[in-house]
This record gives structure tokens, sequence and C-alpha cells, in this order.
């Protein structure tokens, strides 16, 4: 887990660095982050954090809906195998149009799209405030089984609101044997 794991004292993420660094590591050891984040958002934090953070092997970002792998050639990868995966049963169009009747249920001084840079093409991100999230969650759940769409709810966040991530139902399942080689 990155962020509150990994991020957030630096002088116990460099002595993890310096451990990884060090010959006390198990030899063939990868390390793969794991973070809501977006990708972007990594990026400018392992750029921010570049004293202090090891850079990963792997990384599972926006809430295992995109996996990237870090080649010595080309850089950061996203896997596209994982990508086609979460499209089994999958429609965005469907689930902002059930997300977009939760926010109008709600009405807009209680639920709201977060902003483009949080979504995807398999996560769709709400902003909700506490006391409406179990009905944000009915209507989207409700509307997407409706519609033949297996979505996974994620709900985060604390202060009076929520963030709802709706994602593929297949994100986040079996990630860890993408990295075993």
């Amino acid at each position: 887990d990155l962020d509150g794991t990994m991020v957030g004292n630096d002088e116990y993420t460099l002595a993890f660095r310096q451990f990884w660094e060090s010959e006390s590591k198990p030899s063939g050891s990868k390390i793969v982050y794991s973070t809501g984040r977006s990708f972007d958002s990594f990026a400018k934090l392992i750029e921010e954090k570049a004293d202090v953070l090891v850079e990963p092997d792997g990384l599972i970002c926006s809430v295992g809906t995109k996996i990237f792998q870090r080649s010595d050639t080309n850089g950061w990868v996203e896997d596209d195998g994982w990508t086609h995966k979460l499209d089994t049963n999958w429609s965005t169009e469907l689930v902002i149009q059930a997300a977009d009747v939760a926010i109008k249920g709600c009405g807009a001084e209680n639920a709201h799209f977060r902003p483009a840079n949080e979504q995807n093409e398999h996560k769709v991100t709400v902003g909700v405030k506490d006391e409406f999230v179990d009905t944000v969650q009915k209507i989207i759940h409700e509307a997407c089984e409706r519609d033949g769409i297996e979505v996974k709810i994620i709900t985060s966040g604390s202060g009076g609101w929520k963030f709802i991530d709706c994602v593929s139902s297949a994100a986040g399942q079996n990630i860890e044997l993408l990295f075993h080689q």
C-alpha cells in the first residue's frame, strides 16, 4: 500500500529504501505499490519523493483498474491484458448513466462526479455526502445489475464526504498473479 504506509513519514520511507537497496532483501524480490491514485498522481509523487521512495517494479493504481510494469527500455508499460480483462461485463457509459441518475436523485449539493483526471474507462468516481452514500450505492448497484453490468463499488474517504469508486468487478482480483514470473 502506497499512501499511509510507504508514504507519510519520510524518515521511515528512507529507512525502508536503505534496507531495500541493501543486500538484506531476499534475492529476486520485487516491489509493487498499490494505490487509489491515478498513474499521473503516482508519477508526481515518485518525482517529489525520489530521494526517499523506492521506485517500484510494478504499480497497481486507480483502485486496481490500471496496472503498469517498469521496463528498463520502455519506462512504464501498461498491462493491456489486464485492461482487456476489465472489459468483461463492463460498460463505462452505462455506469456513468447510473451514477448520473443517483447524483440527480440526491441533488448536486449532495453528490457529484469527481474530476475527469480521477476517472478512467474502468473507474467512475462520485463524491457523496456521508448521509447519501447508501442511497447512491443502491441506485448505482441496482441500475448496473438491471443492465447486466458487473460493478464493484468501493467507498473511501472521511470528513463528511466519501468517494464512491465504481469499477469493473474484475478489478483487484488476482492482481498478484500478474507479477509472478
